[in-house]
């Protein structure tokens, strides 16, 4: 946003009206709903650059703090499942060695690469942008969860609580064949909602399960307006 100039006004009420599109979206929502499963939570946890651009004070929290927030301030006590939103070689980081310890299983990108939509979707680009756009996916997977937490004032934890304030911008609208075009057109989120409430209603019963789960992610509220808030 900082590329286009504008008065910080503008760019607030603009942002909102701006989507990855449609088919991130219905990526992000396959993966999500079948390699992570339909309930969890999500960590975005940003290391230091090699040049330790990210050692600003408040950034990247102890591990220790991160755990209090999921456990003693009794966020995190829906499911033990965590997605995590970080670089792919920080799997092993001892970092995460306390999160295993108290019992949550973490799930991280590289079990989502193995995805065949995934590994589909990445082969429609050069294989240079493949971090960027795995990024994009990431913040839909995460915007999708349960409960978010993320690391203090990092741009990536910040768009993924923007997108949790902002519902419409994590809907696969797909789900409602025909009619999904005029759908990407409202920003009325209580409309959208009575098109997938219509749109359950009137379709086969064994379809309901992925129509009621993304009716549940478009009403579900999520206020993310503090840096380091659990959402």
């Amino acid at each position: 946003w900082k590329l286009f100039r504008m008065p910080p006004s503008e760019i607030r009420s603009i942002r909102p009206h701006v989507r990855l599109r449609l088919e991130f979206r219905e990526v992000a929502r396959k993966v999500a709903n079948r390699i992570i499963g339909p309930v969890y939570n999500s960590l975005h946890i940003r290391f230091p650059d090699v040049d330790g651009t990210n050692k600003r004070l408040g950034w990247l929290s102890p591990n220790e703090d991160f755990v209090r927030r999921m456990i003693v301030d009794g966020y995190f006590t829906k499911t033990d499942l965590v997605y995590v939103a970080t670089k792919q070689v920080a799997r092993n980081h001892v970092f995460f060695s306390i999160f295993r310890e108290k019992g949550f299983r973490l799930v991280f990108s590289d079990e989502i690469l193995d995805a065949p939509e995934v590994r589909q979707f990445l082969s429609r680009y050069p294989v240079v942008m493949s971090e960027t756009i795995l990024g994009l996916i990431e913040q839909l997977i995460c915007s999708r969860a349960e409960l978010f937490l993320g690391t203090g004032y990092s741009t990536f934890s910040m768009y993924i609580r923007f997108h949790r304030e902002q519902r419409l911008q994590i809907l696969d609208s797909s789900l409602i064949s025909g009619s999904f075009a005029d759908i990407e057109l409202n920003d009325n989120i209580t409309e959208v909602a009575k098109e997938f409430q219509t749109a359950i209603a009137s379709t086969a019963s064994y379809q309901n399960p992925e129509l009621r789960k993304e009716l549940s992610v478009l009403t579900k509220m999520t206020p993310c307006d503090k840096p380091m808030q659990v959402c």
